[in-house]
């Protein structure tokens, strides 16, 4: 009697850890997961992509642009350090360009080519997509990006610089804001880790 209570302590005990709200230190785990709404996009390699492209393995997202000069380079070189040290078994890095008008797949695969040394083929992800589609996406997952004119014609993208943690069902289940640190990104994936994975 008492080795089969100890046997169903331990299992009430194992499926409490397991069902736990992941405790992170450098973000914030959603009460809910998030859903990406199913939008028409395009990845770096031109093929038409939908909601089925987060799915299969757990994402970190960004969202920015190509032509950005400081805050996209960074955080990409970020998330690519953070990779190496494989904090979760099969992360995709997903870079969202909310710059269509000057992103088409090409100038997504020069980017995203650009941190992928050291990492295994497939790890980055270029997407972008139709106006429409980046509007619904943005919305959905309160990513603030709006255009700004600037002299002599030219324009710039003003866009929040946040980084969305997806589990393999394809929803977002956490938030992370700047500034990163490689070392508490890490630490806080290692104890997402089986709820991302699951």
């Amino acid at each position: 009697m008492i080795a089969l209570l100890a046997a169903s302590a331990g299992a009430w005990v194992a499926r409490g850890n397991f069902s736990a709200t992941p405790v992170l230190a450098s973000g914030t785990w959603l009460p809910s997961p998030r859903i990406i709404p199913d939008v028409p996009l395009y990845d770096e390699t031109g093929a038409s992509r939908d909601a089925s492209v987060w799915r299969g393995a757990p994402n970190l997202i960004f969202f920015g642009f190509t032509h950005c000069p400081d805050i996209c380079p960074a955080t990409l070189g970020v998330m690519a350090t953070l990779a190496r040290q494989q904090p979760v078994e099969g992360l995709h890095l997903t870079f969202v360009s909310v710059d269509p008008e000057r992103d088409n797949p090409l100038a997504l695969a020069r980017y995203v080519g650009a941190f992928s040394s050291g990492l295994p083929a497939g790890t980055w992800r270029g997407l972008s997509g139709p106006e429409t589609s980046l509007q619904v996406l943005t919305r959905k997952l309160g990513v603030a990006a709006g255009r700004v004119d600037l002299p002599g014609g030219g324009y710039t993208v003003d866009h929040s610089a946040t980084l969305y943690l997806t589990n393999s069902d394809g929803a977002v289940v956490a938030i992370f804001t700047p500034p990163f640190s490689v070392e508490r990104l890490a630490a806080d994936l290692r104890t997402a880790r089986r709820a991302v994975l699951r």
